[in-house]
């Protein structure tokens, strides 16, 4: 009996690891003229930094002088404001903000301002 018991509960573990290593990340890429980027959020099989917060990151993708960078809603001020530090070495993808809060965020060029549509983040 002793082994059955075992046996069952080393079974409940496996499902129990199972559902946990499933948690999917809700993961959006986003792209202006000069600027990629993406925002995760946690999943348990996520290889990087960001496995229990959400994550923003951004590259330049042109050698202009300006760079990447994400902006958030202040629903304070009803305004767009710069959220993270900039990405500026060309074609690197960078980790530009950490433990990011809840919101609407758009990826934005900085000096010229052409940004992409806006996202929400609920996680």
């Amino acid at each position: 009996m002793r082994r059955l018991h075992r046996v069952m509960m080393m079974s409940g573990l496996a499902v129990l690891l199972a559902l946990v290593t499933a948690t999917s990340a809700f993961a959006v890429t986003m792209s202006t003229v000069g600027a990629s980027g993406r925002i995760t959020t946690p999943a348990a099989s996520d290889p990087d930094y960001c496995l229990l917060t959400t994550c923003l990151w951004a590259t330049d993708t042109s050698p202009d002088g300006y760079c990447a960078r994400w902006q958030k809603w202040n629903r304070t001020y009803a305004g767009w404001e710069w959220y993270g530090n900039a990405a500026c070495t060309v074609s690197r993808e960078e980790l530009v903000a950490y433990a990011a809060p809840n919101g609407a965020y758009r990826l934005c060029r900085t000096g010229i301002f052409n940004c992409t549509p806006s996202v929400t983040v609920n996680w």
